[in-house]
């Protein structure tokens, strides 16, 4: 004699809505950072040239192949 379970086993239906909010945070959180991105006051040349000096030595090139600053 086989065993019968006397209720049929539950489905349980696939979880859509934790997706779906996820979804919705990881877009929050794009248009957060584009946003903030957006009204950042625009970097000094002299940052840039900085930055693209201490760039360059990092990567050990020698100065005269290092592409001019703009």
């Amino acid at each position: 004699m086989s065993f019968q379970s006397p209720t049929p086993p539950v489905r349980q239906k696939p979880p859509r809505h934790a997706l779906l909010f996820e979804l919705i945070r990881q877009r929050n959180m794009a248009k957060f950072i584009s946003d903030r991105v957006e009204n950042r006051p625009p970097a000094a040349p002299t940052h840039l040239d900085h930055l693209a000096r201490s760039a360059g030595r990092s990567l050990g090139m020698p100065p005269e192949t290092r592409p001019p600053v703009l």
